[in-house]
């Protein structure tokens, strides 16, 4: 018995109307192994390249969890500040534009980043975890990001354990998080780039038809949106021009620079 090609609900909406879809092709060149950069994630403690961890993690957080976080300033990652990263406050129309991360809350609500490459995970866990919560400043969330391997029961149930005891609910993402959002979510460009990896891989959009004159439709938009309305202060009237700059991006499968 031959078995059913399962199709995604995309697919068969893009088969039924692909006018509302992006006609792009992307290129892609080279190779980003999946276990090669495992292995370089997960020893970059011992080659004493915790900073470029830190970097790599900060960029992937602002993609997947939140774009709103502060660049960290000091010769050592934290400094001071007990926390290797943190979102800064964002006006509600700038976060209404956002198309990366895992809810609205990021604009209003303060959230702190950890990131480690310590062995021991669980025992820096604990301990950047209490001195988030030590500072007093209201965090709603901490992340604690590491490189190492975490086992599922026991991530859950040292988050359970964190949130109960510091009235802050705590998440951690270990580096099967890290490839999994990598991959998925093809950023390989981004972990080449902010990693230095010495590899030939390239992803490139070649531009449809269609998509090229859409393109230039969202350009004139948003050109008129930054001349005309003053964030603030948005009448009724001038609400189509958003909702035509939504349908477009959505169009476009992209999110609005």
């Amino acid at each position: 018995m031959q078995k059913t090609k399962f199709t995604s609900p995309k697919e068969y909406m893009k088969h039924r109307r692909p006018h509302a879809f992006s006609d792009s092709v992307l290129v892609e060149s080279g190779e980003l192994d999946r276990s090669y950069l495992e292995y370089l994630l997960s020893t970059m403690g011992e080659r004493s390249q915790e900073l470029s961890f830190e970097a790599f993690a900060k960029k992937l957080c602002e993609k997947v969890i939140c774009p709103n976080l502060l660049q960290q300033t000091g010769p050592v990652a934290g400094g001071d500040g007990k926390t290797d990263t943190q979102t800064f406050p964002v006006a509600e129309q700038i976060s209404e534009l956002w198309f990366e991360g895992i809810n609205k809350k990021e604009n209003e609500e303060r959230w702190a980043f950890a990131v480690s490459t310590q062995k021991d995970w669980k025992s820096k866990c604990r301990k950047d975890i209490e001195k988030i919560s030590g500072t007093n400043r209201g965090y709603k969330r901490a992340f604690y990001i590491s490189n190492r391997a975490a086992k599922a029961n026991i991530r859950a149930s040292l988050e359970d354990e964190l949130t109960k005891k510091h009235n802050i609910q705590v998440t951690i993402l270990d580096i099967s998080w890290i490839l999994d959002q990598t991959f998925k979510n093809n950023l390989r460009d981004l972990a080449i780039e902010t990693l230095g990896l010495s590899v030939s891989y390239k992803s490139e959009k070649s531009l449809g038809e269609h998509d090229y004159s859409k393109q230039l439709q969202l350009k004139n938009i948003i050109e008129k949106i930054n001349q005309e309305i003053v964030p603030g202060d948005i009448h009724w009237e001038q609400v189509p021009m958003f909702i035509e700059c939504a349908n477009l991006s959505k169009e476009l499968e992209e999110p609005i620079l």
